[in-house]
């Protein structure tokens, strides 16, 4: 039995390191929507402890628009649905919000019943920064281009006008030689 204890200490220490290692928040949730299990980031999300967390309602822990309505993905999940994902806002316990992806399937025993719900929530701000940044090198990169275009129209025109005059400087140039020649 001890063995047995150990083992089962050793699984569970190694099922959080996993879970912390995810990089993004994970919490498994039961039937009664009582957080059981969360990783430090989900942790971090909701500015709790995992001694805090034990046995709470997870709606009481994450704040969003989402929670308590028809919309609550794990209520959905709890209806039926087998996987959900969507995006919503968090409320930190900064009185912030973030802005989440989350993704909802159920857990299932052998005989098929759900017995809870895992979640994972992913912070999109860092996302949305690098989007946004791209999307920027991608508009300066779209201007220089059309400034080139642009100066290349410009050059060319500016030959196509220079063209006469480089001919009748020419036309001068022989005229002027022939006649030195005469001399």
């Amino acid at each position: 039995l001890k063995t047995a204890l150990e083992n089962l200490q050793r699984q569970r220490e190694l099922l959080r390191r996993v879970l912390d290692a995810v990089g993004e928040g994970v919490m498994y949730v039961d039937t009664a929507l009582q957080v059981q299990l969360a990783n430090a980031e989900a942790l971090k999300m909701m500015g709790a402890d995992g001694e805090s967390m034990e046995g709470k309602k997870c709606y009481d822990l994450l704040s969003n628009g989402l929670c308590e309505t028809d919309a609550c993905v794990l209520r959905r999940i709890l209806s039926g649905e087998e996987k959900i994902e969507t995006q919503t806002f968090l409320r930190s316990p900064q009185e912030t919000d973030i802005p989440v992806a989350v993704t909802a399937r159920p857990v299932k025993d052998r005989a098929g019943n759900i017995v809870g719900i895992v979640e994972s929530l992913r912070d999109l701000r860092e996302i949305r920064k690098s989007a946004e940044k791209t999307r920027k090198a991608l508009e300066l990169r779209a201007l220089a281009e059309g400034y080139a275009r642009m100066s290349a129209m410009v050059l060319h025109n500016m030959g196509n006008m220079l063209t006469p005059l480089h001919i009748e400087v020419q036309g001068m140039e022989a005229e002027t030689t022939k006649t030195e020649l005469e001399y």
